[in-house]
């Protein structure tokens, strides 16, 4: 039934044939590319609509319908919402809008569990698994296992990773160097974790010419089989960004690509493609960017440059309108503007000014809205670190707990956000203890060189020292008696 109804509120809108201001063959194109359940591609189809076209509100529900498909939910919320401030009489859209929110609901995780497929549910249990493992060293096991997660649910790649990836990359660039051969299959498919194709692909063709196992070699080729359809992806978005940039037809743009299959190679073009820094998984606006490096044209590159900056320029104005309506809302409101703007996931300087002036508010529930929203927006609210820091001492514990907490998820790694998150591994609470350390393997790699700094300090006490080398080897991927070496 639920199907059914965001079915009806899609097709309500949109008509029988997508009948909004996109051209023809890019409507057919979305068309199929829904009803094939193709959702990946046609959200990256969709989102270089969008670029020259983003007062569209059918190309916004209809990101909003693929994405909750793929089961990301607040993305399909952020979608859905921007559909509704261009068309407030879409039928059917609040409703919609309020069933995500309650599903979005903090503490209402067993309620998401009822919208996950028994694929996403298996992931996600193994995926705990593969935290504990690695928590306690048990590394191996923890990264040998992570690719299982991915195939069952790559929104691991969407930057829900905990770490793991750039901790099994340390972990299997350090065995590959002790001559473990066979660490180069895993060290490749981690690359591609990552994003870095052209470094996986050459991992893997190289690993193919080893002779491996022939199961290992299978295994080889379904990876650069995923970078090819990667680099098909990258080359979508990208000939129709250009398009829309230079108002003519999209030429698809050719991506190098170096695959073995059966002893041949074969692809071939002109370009090259830089390493994408994120996640093949990742929105399809940064892959769009990513795949820019390979684009020879300067123009070319700035029309993309133009065109993602009109979309974050969008919720950059939605939230702009939010916090003018935050000054007249009543309280009720106040709290549910402050999760929308964190919704829109805008680390403006409006934004930004908003919320710092939020956290020196003396109510509590505006600070702990505040730090729930900024957990949203993620590393772009990493400037308000010091703010969030500031007046906690003499506070009580949840509030220190719910700062520490969202000092992490923001990975906020200035010198004074990791001072304060040092000093608080050695509170003797274990509730601050606990969520120190792992706001601190959040932010990962930019914190390497301050902890093992603080580690050999001869002012640190051992059981410090011994927490640091913890961390460190849960960032890299390296056993603590390696840690405690560095």
């Amino acid at each position: 039934m639920k199907r059914l109804a965001l079915a009806a509120l899609l097709c309500g809108a949109l008509g029988a044939d997508f009948a909004f201001g996109a051209s023809a063959p890019f409507l057919k194109q979305v068309k199929e590319l829904m009803q094939a359940k193709n959702y990946s591609k046609a959200i990256t189809l969709i989102a270089a609509e969008l670029r020259s076209k983003p007062q569209e509100y059918q190309l916004w529900l209809a990101m909003g319908y693929c994405r909750e498909r793929m089961q990301q939910k607040k993305e399909a919320l952020d979608a859905f919402k921007r559909a509704r401030t261009l068309n407030p009489k879409i039928p059917g859209i609040n409703s919609r809008i309020g069933s995500i929110e309650e599903i979005l609901k903090i503490g209402q995780a067993g309620k998401e569990d009822e919208y996950l497929t028994p694929e996403q549910k298996k992931a996600k249990k193994l995926f705990a698994k593969v935290i504990k493992d690695k928590g306690y060293g048990r590394f191996d096991e923890a990264f040998a296992a992570f690719p299982e997660c991915v195939d069952l649910n790559p929104a691991y790649l969407n930057g829900n990773d905990e770490g793991v990836i750039a901790a099994g990359l340390n972990f299997f660039q350090e065995k590959l160097e002790r001559g473990d051969r066979n660490a180069r299959f895993m060290l490749s498919v981690y690359l591609y974790f990552k994003g870095d194709y052209t470094g996986s692909e050459d991992g893997l063709n190289k690993f193919i010419d080893m002779k491996p196992a022939p199961e290992l070699i299978e295994k080889a080729k379904k990876y650069l089989k995923l970078i090819v359809d990667q680099r098909e992806v990258q080359s979508q978005a990208l000939s129709q960004a250009q398009g829309q940039a230079q108002g003519q037809a999209p030429v698809k743009v050719p991506i190098k690509t170096n695959v073995k299959t059966a002893g041949t190679v074969v692809g071939s073009a002109s370009w090259t493609t830089a390493p994408a820094p994120l996640s093949p998984a990742s929105s399809a606006a940064v892959q769009a960017e990513n795949a820019m490096a390979g684009v020879p044209s300067e123009s070319d590159r700035e029309a993309l440059e133009r065109s993602l900056k009109a979309d974050r320029s969008l919720a950059a104005k939605e939230a702009e309108t939010l916090i003018k309506e935050y000054q007249t809302a009543n309280q009720a409101r106040q709290g549910k503007i402050i999760w929308e703007i964190g919704m829109l996931r805008t680390g403006s300087a409006e934004t930004l000014s908003f919320f710092e002036e939020r956290l020196a508010s003396k109510d509590y529930l505006v600070y702990v809205f505040s730090l729930e929203a900024l957990r949203k927006i993620g590393h772009d609210a990493a400037p308000l670190a010091p703010q969030i820091i500031k007046g906690l001492d003499g506070v009580k514990d949840q509030r220190i707990v719910n700062a520490l907490n969202t000092l992490g998820r923001i990975q906020a790694s200035d010198e004074e956000t990791l001072k304060y998150l040092a000093k608080n591994l050695s509170s003797g609470k274990n509730a601050l203890r606990n969520v120190s350390f792992k706001s601190l393997v959040r932010i990962g790699e930019p914190a390497v060189p301050f902890l093992i700094e603080e580690k050999n300090k001869t002012t640190t006490a051992e059981d410090s020292k011994q927490s640091l080398a913890q961390i460190i080897s849960q960032i890299k991927g390296i056993s603590t008696d390696e840690a405690m070496q560095q």
